[in-house]
């Protein structure tokens, strides 16, 4: 069994981050070696916390897992190839991210509880993420006025620098330490050799939470330092995901998110008060300008198509400029309504290869769906339509010339 030093006093100064430990094992696993210590400070991923990264005699600690009661460290470095039984080795942990997941872990702990106290809403899962992290919580949605009410709590119980205990029971004494807890423990936590560990925020008069936890945590809720909740959205069925940052992390945010409201404000030429009238202004316009290009487009089709009609006869291949592939089979359409006797293909090469094909009333018979099924094949395409008008796309739009020799060939021998 590996002793786990991260259960010890939290790491409140840079010492604390190190530790002497003996090699009980060290083997090739993939591109790195696994070594296996009598002791040792690098929290496991566990539990939604990702582990400690740092190094063992200077040679980078990349991953910590559990194996049983074993925790086997991932170290990158040949070196370590030669460690064998009983080679004693100095480890050391990155402080700054074990004081960062010590705060984000502390702070879900305290967010959770005020949740279930407050508004009767359970934590599902939590995971903490490189940027920010997130619970999953029962609750279909959860309001701005509950994100205003948690982040107000959450702020007074920082300010109240609470302390925060882990103690572990063994024996007899798990039962009776069970009771209570916010969150039941598993099974086999409950049958673990190392004991029920139970970390307690606040006195044992009225403590704001205890709950079952093999992770690390601050020794004071003031040590969170800062909180604020990032957004929600929708998780699974019945489930709502709560993103938020603590500590420095928090304040790292608040400037981000602060920094792209100064950029969008320049923009825009808007201050803080008015940007999300300027933004939704300038969004309308948008629409409005989108609705009338499209009109003007459709409009400059019409009178192009019937220019190139009236200079037509027989089968008429047109290649189309412009954005919007779906021209094509207006352009083609327009062609004949002005000159019925034309079998028309337009070709539109954007991000994809477009064709549109269209047979005037009086035109030879061909089906326009059929026809642009057998163009577009040999060039990986699909489409189809009406024997009148149809229309496909195939996803090479270099291949622009090869199509439109394929199509004038096939219109010239339909018109014989």
């Amino acid at each position: 069994m590996t002793e786990r030093l991260f259960h010890g006093p939290p790491l409140l100064n840079d010492a604390d981050a190190e530790f002497r430990g003996v090699v009980i094992s060290a083997t090739h696993q993939g591109e790195h070696v696994a070594v296996v210590l009598d002791r040792t400070r690098f929290y496991p991923n566990s539990g939604g916390q990702p582990c400690d990264v740092g190094t063992l005699n200077e040679l980078d600690v990349v991953d910590v897992v559990e194996d049983g009661e074993e925790i086997v460290h991932r170290v990158q470095g040949s070196e370590a190839t030669g460690w064998t039984a009983g080679t004693e080795v100095h480890g050391r942990i990155e402080p700054k991210r074990r004081r960062d997941h010590m705060q984000q872990h502390s702070a879900q702990h305290m967010l959770s509880a005020i949740l279930l106290a407050r508004f009767e809403i359970p934590t599902v899962s939590f995971h903490l993420g490189a940027e920010a992290s997130t619970i999953d919580v029962k609750a279909e949605r959860v309001s701005d006025e509950q994100i205003a009410e948690l982040e107000a709590e959450m702020g007074a119980a920082i300010r109240a620098c609470q302390p925060v205990v882990a103690t572990v029971y063994e024996g007899e004494a798990i039962a009776s330490a069970a009771k209570g807890l916010r969150k039941a423990p598993a099974p086999e936590i409950l049958a673990s050799p190392r004991g029920l560990r139970i970390v307690q925020f606040g006195d044992d008069a009225a403590p704001l939470d205890r709950d079952p936890c093999c992770g690390t945590h601050v020794s004071s809720t003031g040590q969170v330092g800062s909180f604020v909740i990032l957004g929600t959205e929708r998780g699974r069925k019945g489930e709502t995901r709560i993103a938020f940052a603590a500590g420095a992390r928090a304040t790292q945010a608040i400037r981000t998110r602060l920094a792209a409201l100064n950029a969008a404000g320049t923009v825009l030429t808007s201050g803080f008060p008015d940007l999300a009238e300027r933004g939704q202004k300038l969004l309308d316009r948008v629409k409005e300008l989108k609705r009338e290009l499209k009109l003007t487009s459709g409009r400059l089709v019409e009178f192009e198509a019937a220019a190139a009609a009236a200079d037509a006869s027989g089968a008429l291949v047109h290649e189309l400029d412009g954005d919007d592939p779906k021209l094509a089979g207006a352009f083609a359409r327009a062609c004949v309504a002005s000159n019925p006797k034309l079998l028309v293909a337009v070709i539109h090469g954007g991000e994809r290869l477009t064709l549109a094909i269209a047979r005037g009333d009086a035109a030879p018979e061909i089906h326009s769906g059929d026809l642009v099924r057998e163009l577009l094949s040999p060039f990986g395409g699909k489409g189809g339509g009406a024997p009148h008008s149809a229309q496909g796309a195939a996803p090479d739009p270099a291949r622009s010339q090869e199509l439109r020799d394929a199509v004038q060939q096939a219109l010239d021998a339909a018109i014989g």
